[in-house]
């Protein structure tokens, strides 16, 4: 009996140290502004890994998290795009305040994905706090978008 203890405490732990930043797989959580910062650092080289912002366009063009990808929630199409992601990748989920992306976050689990993450307080909380974001605008002339990077921290 004390030996299934052990393996199962082994084998917990196994889980958990393969997966990023030692969460369990199979979780859905509101990850505070410190907690999603270290996710993204962490993974920052993960293909399995996605930010996912669901506001507009226009909130997003304004300022967003870096690689951030942009699907709206409140687009027409918001299922249906959000159907074509990967349902084994780890995402986090943002909005301006938390709203959208904990519905957002709950079309996600009913269809089927199981490990997101929700930043609590979206991307106002994230900015607040002093974390890097960047911003896109249109580039003089040619028309080209810009990539601003804002907030750079001295990490040393």
């Amino acid at each position: 009996m004390k030996r299934n203890r052990v393996l199962v405490a082994l084998f917990a732990l196994v889980v958990a140290c393969n997966s990023p930043v030692g969460l369990p797989l199979g979780v859905f959580g509101i990850l505070q502004t410190g907690d999603a910062e270290d996710l993204v650092a962490t993974n920052v080289d993960n293909p399995d890994f996605t930010v996912l912002d669901v506001r507009t366009d226009e909130e997003y063009r304004a300022g967003h998290l870096d690689r951030a990808v942009c699907i709206d929630f409140l687009a027409e199409d918001f299922e249906d795009r959000i159907s074509e992601l990967p349902r084994d990748r780890l995402y986090l989920v943002y909005c301006g305040s938390g709203m959208r992306s904990a519905e957002a976050c709950e079309w996600m689990r009913r269809l089927g994905f199981s490990r997101l993450y929700d930043l609590d307080g979206g991307f106002g909380a994230w900015d607040a706090a002093g974390c890097d974001w960047v911003c896109e605008h249109d580039g003089e002339g040619s028309g080209d978008r810009v990539r601003d990077r804002v907030r750079e921290h001295d990490r040393e």
